[in-house]
């Protein structure tokens, strides 16, 4: 099962005092199964990890290895954009555009979405596409 990862979950991965349980299975499950992220993912996630550059969070060998690493991923970048329906999703669900871009690629691609947001973990849970701890465990037979 692909999923749609946020810049949430994703710096979880980079900082190890954000790291819990959830990210860890997120993290697992993209390097087995893929991922997928709306194009404003890449500039989110490099925007995170410049700034923790500048408040110095992560050194500039940090920087590199990061982007390195995440670019190793197999995260496919969608590049369909639904202009205009994320500002429907957004009002619809309290969220930004920026946020809405990740449910409407959900809805649109009908996969779970990876969160830490609180207000777009909402959205995805009202619309059933939130990919919860209980859908990464294995279950038992």
């Amino acid at each position: 099962m692909i999923i749609v990862l946020d810049a949430s979950v994703t710096a979880s991965w980079i900082f190890a005092d954000e790291r819990d349980a959830y990210s860890r299975y997120v993290a697992e499950k993209v390097a087995a199964d893929g991922g997928v992220v709306p194009a404003l993912w890449r500039w989110e996630i490099q925007n995170v990890l410049l700034s923790a550059l500048r408040s110095k969070r992560v050194g500039d060998a940090d920087l590199a290895q990061n982007l390195a690493d995440l670019q190793a991923l197999n995260i496919q970048v969608d590049l369909e954009p639904g202009f205009g329906l994320e500002t429907s999703i957004a009002r619809k669900h309290g969220l930004t555009v920026y946020d809405a871009a990740y449910l409407e690629l959900a809805m649109r691609r009908n996969c779970k979405l990876a969160t830490k947001d609180a207000a777009l973990r909402r959205a995805a849970e009202a619309t059933d596409l939130y990919l919860s701890l209980r859908d990464l465990r294995p279950r038992k037979r």
